[in-house]
């Protein structure tokens, strides 16, 4: 990820991805080569993006529920220390984030 950035073309082919971005502190442009790449965009932006518009058509959008919660401590019990992302394997849910793993939170108060 980088700050000051913007995409505003998306190509794909059988190799994979590559995302033409503009870096408004440079002024200039650069591509971004990858094997795969998540657009989370509206589908109307989506079609702006794609150099072929018809392929946004295919895209579909996927549900993601976020809820935050505070808790007075710590669960009990065994298992694996906390990461800032927390798998569950298995399992209908994709995991949970531990909010207060982030620097700015590195204080024992609420964010």
């Amino acid at each position: 990820m980088r700050s000051r950035t913007l995409a505003f073309a998306v190509e794909t082919d059988d190799a994979g991805a590559a995302v033409d971005v503009w870096d408004a502190a440079e002024d200039k442009t650069f591509r971004v080569e990858a094997k795969a790449v998540v657009l989370a965009t509206p589908h109307f932006v989506t079609a702006r993006l794609m150099k072929h518009a018809a392929l946004a058509a295919g895209f579909s959008y996927a549900p993601w529920a976020v809820a935050n919660i505070t808790l007075d401590s710590l669960p009990g019990g065994t298992g694996a220390g906390l990461s800032w992302d927390n798998v569950v394997f298995d399992s209908p849910l994709l995991g949970y984030v531990v909010a207060t793993r982030s620097p700015r939170c590195a204080r024992r108060t609420r964010c």
